[in-house]
């Protein structure tokens, strides 16, 4: 007497029921990852905005990275099925490194021009004042 032949294990339809047998592994192919790379751009960017922004006089090219950084961070975050924190932190990053450099930049200026004003009115002080003649 013969067996009758027997069908293949169709483990992928036993692993949705929950009725894997015990030894088995369901093995598939694998779930695409998902990146968001505008996201990570924007993460980058603003890492570097911020890190550039506290330099003296490069801190104007903070102003110039904020905005790009910012943008990608809305594409990044407007991505279906992505992950958005990284795109989020860009944005943030981004913004946070336009206000450091706006704030240092006045600040330097505002303290060259208080150092100038010092050194003008020292040398005032060393000038003899005029003297009428009569």
């Amino acid at each position: 007497m013969t067996n009758p032949p027997q069908q293949p294990l169709d483990l992928a339809q036993l692993h949705q029921q929950g009725a894997v047998p015990h030894g088995y592994t369901v093995v598939g192919p694998a779930e695409p990852m998902h990146t968001n790379g505008p996201g990570l751009a924007a993460f980058v960017i603003g890492i570097t905005a911020v890190v550039i922004s506290f330099l003296p006089i490069v801190g104007l090219l903070a102003f110039a990275l904020g905005p790009i950084g910012a943008a990608l961070g809305i594409v990044g975050l407007n991505l279906a099925n992505r992950p958005r924190r990284r795109a989020a932190w860009g944005i943030g990053l981004s913004l946070a490194s336009m206000v450091i450099a706006f704030v240092l930049i006045f600040g330097y200026a505002f303290g060259m021009l208080a150092w100038l004003n010092a050194g003008v009115d020292e040398h005032r002080g060393n000038i003899p004042a005029p003297t009428s003649t009569p």
